[in-house]
Order: C-alpha cells, then structure tokens, then sequence
C-alpha cells in the first residue's frame, strides 16, 4: 500500500507528535528516550492506557501496522491514522471511530481499543490538548461525508 502524500510530522498538534513518537518509542523499546516518556505522561498522568493501545493493535490487527523510524520526520498513514482515531474521539464522533477501528481489528479487540482511544482522548482533553491531523480527507476519512445531511432553513415570501 503506498501513502499517497507525505504528511510531516510538524504539521501534527502538540498532542499529536507526542502521539507519534510515543508509539515509535513503544516500537523500538531498546531506545529510551526520557523526553519522550515525560512529555506523555507529565499532563496526562504516568498510565493512560498508550502501553495497552499499542500492545492491541500490534498482536491483533487483521493488517500488519506501519509505523515510521525513530527520527523520522514524516508520519506514517498509521501513525496519523491513531492520531486521527483520538482527534475524532475528542470531537465526540465515537461512532466515525468505532466504525474505523472496526476496519483493522477484529470486532472484540476494536471494542476495547475504542475503550483505550476515548481513555486517551479524554486525559488529552483534561491536560487542554486536541490531537489534530491536517489532510483529514486522506487520513481515515473526512467523517463529515458520511454525516447526515445537514437542513437548510429557508424563508419563503
């Protein structure tokens, strides 16, 4: 599958870049990079759940997930796609999510990583920080297309 445009890591929020490189970190356990590991955990508390997200979603996704390298300065589609996934929960949009997690878990772990991505959004919310990728249409979607149509009030003379 190959990524139809690069997206940088610096057009991510705060909240996503600390995203990214935390799930690179998860990746490549044998770097200990404590910056990383404090800029987590200092707003959100030590445990929210980013440890047992990764965890599910490498022994149970139906694709295998593709992450960047360590200091890559490109974000991969998945990457963004995990971004994305807590950027819609935020928004209160946990259907969108739940639909999306749906398409690379099984039905049973999709359930619980919607558990660990709303636990994330909700201490990101706490902290005062929004997860936001920019090119949303080419990263999981635009759930804006599949909402309901919205009505127009019109006056009529």
């Amino acid at each position: 599958m190959s990524e139809k445009r690069s997206l940088a890591l610096h057009s991510l929020s705060f909240a996503g870049q600390i995203l990214v490189w935390s799930g690179r970190q998860w990746i490549e356990r044998e770097i200990a990079w404590p910056q990383i590991e404090t800029e987590f955990a200092g707003p959100f508390g030590a445990e929210i759940g980013r440890d047992d997200l990764y965890t599910l979603l490498h022994l149970a996704a139906i694709r295998p997930m593709v992450f960047g390298a360590w200091m890559s300065r490109e974000v991969r589609h998945d990457e963004a796609l995990i971004v994305r996934l807590v950027e819609m929960e935020q928004r209160h949009q946990s259907a969108w999510t739940a639909s999306l997690l749906k398409e690379i878990l099984p039905p049973t772990e999709a359930r619980q990583a919607l558990a660990l991505v709303a636990k994330i959004a909700h201490l990101l919310d706490l902290a005062g920080y929004k997860a936001s990728v920019a090119q949303a249409d080419e990263i999981g979607g635009n759930p804006a297309r599949h909402a309901a149509p919205q009505v127009r009030k019109a006056t009529l003379h």
